[in-house]
C-alpha cells in the first residue's frame, strides 16, 4: 500500500464517517484515487499561500523585475495597472483583481476600488477638512484617497 494512503486511510475513514454527506466507497483496501486526492487537498489547504515577490514590467523591449517590497502602490489605469515605486512608474497588463489575489493581504491594503497600497510605504493617514481619509506615502508626493467602504481599516489608528 502507498505510504501516504497507509497513514491517511484511518483518518480519512473517521473524517468520512463523521460527515453524513460523504459517501464511503465500497472498498478502502486498495489504494484509490479519491483518497489520494483527499490527502493532497488536505495538505494543500494546510500549506500557507505563496504570494508574489516580483512584478514583471515591460519597458520598451526590456523586462524589468520589480521587488514587490519596493512598490508603494498599484492603481488601475484603464486596461493597465500603474506600478509606483519610490522613484519610478510603469504600467503592467495585470488587473488589480489579479494582484489582490497574489499579494499578501497583511502587507497590501485595498484603500479604493482602484488602488492597493503597500502598508510599509504609508507615512501618514489623516482626515481632510471635508472628513475624507487620505494616505500620504513615505517616498512619494501623491496623497491617495481612501474610499468610505475601505475606511474601516484606519478607524482604530
Amino acid at each position: 500500500m502507498d505510504p501516504v494512503l497507509h497513514v491517511a486511510e484511518p483518518r480519512a475513514r473517521v473524517a468520512l464517517a463523521e460527515n453524513a454527506d460523504a459517501a464511503l466507497p465500497a472498498s478502502l483496501d486498495a489504494p484509490s484515487t479519491w483518497l489520494r486526492e483527499l490527502v493532497f487537498e488536505a495538505v494543500r489547504a494546510a500549506t500557507p499561500p505563496r504570494y508574489i515577490r516580483w512584478i514583471k514590467a515591460a519597458v520598451g523591449s526590456n523586462v524589468r523585475l520589480l521587488d514587490v517590497d519596493d512598490v508603494a502602490f498599484f492603481r488601475a489605469d484603464s486596461s493597465y495597472t500603474l506600478v509606483a515605486t519610490a522613484n519610478s512608474e510603469t504600467l503592467i497588463r495585470k488587473s488589480l483583481q489579479e494582484l489582490r489575489n497574489e499579494l499578501d493581504p497583511t502587507c497590501w491594503w485595498t484603500i479604493h476600488r482602484s488602488t492597493i497600497v503597500n502598508v510599509r510605504a504609508i507615512n501618514e493617514v489623516r482626515r481632510t477638512d471635508n472628513g475624507r481619509i487620505v494616505v500620504s506615502l513615505k517616498r512619494r508626493a501623491e496623497v491617495l484617497p481612501v474610499s468610505e467602504s475601505n475606511a474601516n481599516q484606519f478607524r482604530q489608528m
